[in-house]
């Protein structure tokens, strides 16, 4: 198991060539979260939420904030530069504790950075965490109009298992294939 994710901090590059930072979500984190999650559009609180919200509940910003690195991994991507993070992405994972090499996958992504790769970046950079942990597989439950998170999935060229109903799409994502510089 990987001990240093609570410390996970990585610099990457996305599509336009835009250098960002990859790192932990901590709970020194909450006011830019509540400032980004400001920022989103209705349709992506509906997109990660699966209904209309206008803020997060002090309690859902602890648990988004306050996690634990092993069952609960968070990261944000903040571009290069900024003195204190305000996420254009962020990511998580949370373990399902009766299968716990499985774990369902969360992101978002800031509608003005969307397009340029910040979401596959949060999946790659997920993934290696989730692999370091011995996670085998990623879960995803998402509208089946959210083709954005959809694309995210397709694009990392894992194998996945789609399940549809009522307008649900629970996809299976095997992560066990080995990790390559090109994905």
């Amino acid at each position: 198991m990987v001990t240093s994710a609570r410390n996970y901090c990585k610099h990457d590059v996305l599509d336009d060539g835009s250098v960002v930072i990859v790192r932990a979500i901590c709970p020194t984190d909450r006011q830019s979260l509540i400032e980004a999650f400001s920022c989103l559009d209705v349709d992506s609180v509906r997109s990660r939420f699966f209904r209309d919200r206008k803020s997060l509940s002090p309690e859902e910003l602890e648990y988004f904030t306050d996690v634990d690195f092993v069952n609960h991994v968070a990261i944000g991507v903040g571009l290069l530069g900024q003195e204190q993070m305000l996420p254009i992405g962020v990511g998580r994972y949370i373990v399902d504790i009766e299968e716990p090499e499985s774990a369902e996958i969360a992101l978002t992504v800031h509608e003005m950075y969307r397009g340029i790769g910040v979401g596959t970046l949060m999946f790659k950079h997920l993934r290696e965490i989730a692999a370091a942990n011995d996670i085998e597989k990623f879960r995803a439950v998402i509208l089946e109009t959210n083709g954005r998170m959809m694309h995210v999935l397709q694009r990392s060229q894992l194998p996945l298992c789609v399940i549809s109903a009522d307008d649900v799409m629970e996809i299976s994502i095997d992560i066990t294939r080995p990790l390559t510089t090109t994905e």
